[in-house]
């Protein structure tokens, strides 16, 4: 048997990745040097992904309420790395 199929067989290749960095339903942050302009802006975690890490957020609207609209510039997908450094941004 090659090396390769017994790597896979072994318990090596099953170990999953794990983050480090956990966040609160409701925890707030602000991105600013986002490559993409309607990235930028305050956001809030309303959810997590069923994907490990991933976070669903939505915008934080001037009056402080959620907007509730589906629309890409409104709901976005972010790593648990990229709201990370988001916080440690405003530190």
């Amino acid at each position: 048997m090659s090396l390769s199929k017994r790597f896979y067989e072994s318990d090596a290749s099953s170990e999953k990745v794990k983050y480090a960095h956990k966040f609160e339903l409701g925890q707030r942050f602000i991105i600013n040097d986002h490559d993409t302009k309607a990235t930028n802006g305050h956001w809030e975690v309303t959810s997590e992904s069923n994907l490990e890490g991933n976070y669903y957020c939505n915008r934080v609207l001037k009056n402080g309420n959620l907007s509730m609209s589906a629309t890409r510039s409104n709901f976005r997908v972010f790593t648990a790395n990229e709201i990370h450094k988001a916080l440690e941004y405003i530190r």
